[in-house]
């Protein structure tokens, strides 16, 4: 563990906050985590002393604190008994208790990933991960394995470094742009790629069952599942579907993959229509595998 640098401010736990601090937590509100700029809390290697990172400073938050890291803060990790281990190097607020914000290591595996034992529960631990770091045993020298930080702190947009910091940034709504992919989290807690989409159009003769519902495949498959908009074709005709139209099976989680999508055909009414073959004229877009 490593305390703040003396200078260094942390403002959102119980307690008054400053006028100029408020207004600094504006920008801040509604993410669950910020990093201010590319050079915030950017950890890199301390060559000369064993073992060791260091957390440069800046401005970081989570979850209702911000804390100003007034200089660099350094931290040894430990040796692990073999092998390489991965650590991810966080800031960690606790509240209730100290009421303040440290930078920690979690251990993980031997597996490039963010450390299972992270904590996350805000108002009592939470950790904001800032990089996945790898040691290896006796080796004085660790490696920066991952840039894990979030940067931004406004609008739920984000840059970042590694595909890592999709796996803890997943809130829906959140636009988290990575290399030149732009990553969209969506609400049914798929992610959807934005640049520059691959885009399918066909028209697929479909028969619904008792349910009024149909599946209807891609003839290709997504990296994950894409955006599905489905229409009735204008030929129908049949008990049930003057002024029918398709939606995408709600509020059913499964009902888009990366190969099919399940379809709800209903009528003027909205009563579903039931065991007919109709077309559906359709548009998926997404990123194809």
């Amino acid at each position: 563990m490593a305390a703040l640098p003396v200078g260094s401010t942390s403002h959102g736990y119980p307690g008054a906050i400053p006028a100029a601090v408020w207004a600094q937590f504006q920008g801040a509100f509604g993410n669950e985590y910020f990093v201010d700029s590319d050079a915030a809390a950017k950890v890199t290697v301390v060559g000369a002393s064993t073992r060791t990172v260091r957390v440069a400073a800046g401005r970081i938050g989570g979850h209702g604190v911000v804390d100003n890291l007034a200089s660099t803060v350094d931290l040894t990790l430990p040796n692990p008994s073999s092998g390489t281990v991965y650590y991810t190097v966080v800031a960690r607020r606790t509240w209730q208790t100290t009421n303040a914000t440290t930078i920690e290591a979690v251990a993980g595996t031997t597996a490039r990933a963010i450390a299972a034992g992270r904590n996350k529960s805000p108002g009592t631990i939470d950790d904001q991960p800032l990089a996945l770091v790898a040691v290896t045993k006796d080796n004085p020298t660790p490696v920066i394995a991952a840039d894990l930080r979030a940067i931004g702190h406004g609008h739920g947009y984000f840059l970042a470094y590694d595909d890592l910091v999709r796996q803890y940034m997943d809130k829906p709504g959140y636009r988290i742009r990575i290399g030149t992919a732009e990553w969209i989290r969506l609400a049914d807690g798929s992610w959807y790629r934005s640049d520059n989409p691959d885009v399918v159009a066909n028209s697929t003769i479909v028969q619904t069952n008792n349910s009024g519902q149909a599946s209807v495949p891609y003839g290709v498959t997504f990296a994950s599942p894409p955006i599905f908009t489905p229409t009735i074709g204008d030929d129908a005709s049949g008990p049930g579907l003057t002024g029918a139209i398709a939606t995408v099976r709600d509020p059913d989680p499964n009902s888009r993959s990366t190969t099919r999508c399940v379809v709800q055909v209903r009528g003027a009414t909205g009563t579903p229509v039931a065991n007919v073959t109709v077309r559906i004229d359709w548009i998926a877009v997404g990123r194809l595998a």
